[in-house]
C-alpha cells in the first residue's frame, strides 16, 4: 500500500477492484499505453501498486516528511498499468493514438454543431484542460483570458466501452467541488489541481457547448473561445 500523507493525516488510499493484488504487479493484460501519457517533470513515482482517485490535490507527499511527490498524471499511468476499472477506467490517450479517435468522450459542440471533445496538453509549465477537435488534430486551451492552439501535442479523454459511469453536474458558486470530481491537471507553480468543466454559450442564432478547466483558487471559470478566454456564470463539473 502506499501510504499519502495529506493536511488531515496519514491516509490509504483504495486500491484496484477486487480480485486484483497490486503487490504481485500489473496483471497480464497490462495498458502499455500508459506509458504515452504525459510525464509530469514535478513528480517522483515510488510505487506503483494501486489505483487512484485523480481527485487528489495535484502534488501529494508519498509517506511522511519523504518529500516524494506523485502527480495527476502518474494517478493515469497506474490507474492504466494496472487496467483498473469503474471510475478509474477512463484513459488519456495521445492524439496520434488509434484509440484516441475511436474512444474519445465527446462533451460539447462548435457553434456549427460539429463535436468537442476533451483534451490536455503542456502550456508554460501549466497541464490545461481544452477543447478537441480530434480529426482535425487540434486542442485549444484558455490561458491568461487568451485561446491558445496547439496542434499534434495533446491527450484526448477516453472513455472505453463507457465503463466509466462519468456525469455532469451543476457547478457551485462557491467552487468548492464535489468529492467525485475528476481533476486533470495542475498549475505551473502552485500544482493546484484543475478540474474538467464546461459551459454553454449562446450568441445570435447558436449554441456551443465548450469545455475548459475549473481552478478553484480563482472563483472563476474561463473556456476557450472566439480567441479569448470566455468567462461562464454558470458551469458544469465532469464527475463520477
Amino acid at each position: 500500500m502506499i501510504v499519502i500523507s495529506t493536511s488531515g493525516g496519514i491516509t490509504k488510499k483504495s486500491t484496484c477492484p477486487p480480485g486484483t493484488d497490486p503487490t504481485q504487479g500489473p496483471p497480464a493484460n497490462n495498458d502499455r499505453e500508459a506509458l504515452d501519457i504525459f510525464f509530469d517533470y514535478t513528480s517522483h513515482v515510488a510505487d506503483w501498486g494501486e489505483c487512484y482517485w485523480a481527485r487528489l490535490p495535484g502534488n501529494i507527499e508519498i509517506g511522511s516528511g519523504s518529500g516524494r511527490t506523485i502527480s495527476v498524471l502518474d494517478y493515469d499511468k497506474i490507474n492504466a498499468v494496472f487496467n483498473c476499472k469503474g471510475c478509474w477506467s477512463y484513459r488519456w490517450r495521445h492524439i496520434s493514438k488509434s484509440e484516441a479517435r475511436e474512444n474519445s468522450l465527446p462533451v460539447g459542440n462548435e457553434i456549427d454543431g460539429s463535436p468537442f471533445y476533451l483534451c490536455r496538453l503542456y502550456h508554460e509549465g501549466h497541464i490545461l484542460i481544452g477543447k478537441a477537435k480530434p480529426n482535425e488534430n487540434r486542442c485549444w486551451v484558455q490561458f491568461d483570458g487568451r485561446e491558445h492552439s496547439y496542434n499534434g501535442e495533446f491527450e484526448v479523454m477516453t472513455n472505453p466501452n463507457r465503463e466509466a459511469n462519468l456525469r455532469w453536474v451543476r457547478g457551485p458558486g462557491d467552487y468548492r467541488m464535489p468529492d467525485n470530481a475528476i481533476t486533470a491537471g495542475r498549475t505551473a507553480i502552485e500544482r493546484e489541481p484543475l478540474y474538467i468543466g464546461r459551459c454553454t454559450i449562446r450568441g445570435q442564432g447558436y449554441t456551443s457547448v465548450v469545455p475548459g478547466y475549473i481552478q478553484p483558487s480563482k472563483k472563476e471559470f474561463r473556456v476557450p473561445f472566439g480567441g479569448g478566454g470566455h468567462a461562464c456564470s454558470e458551469y458544469e463539473i465532469l464527475v463520477c
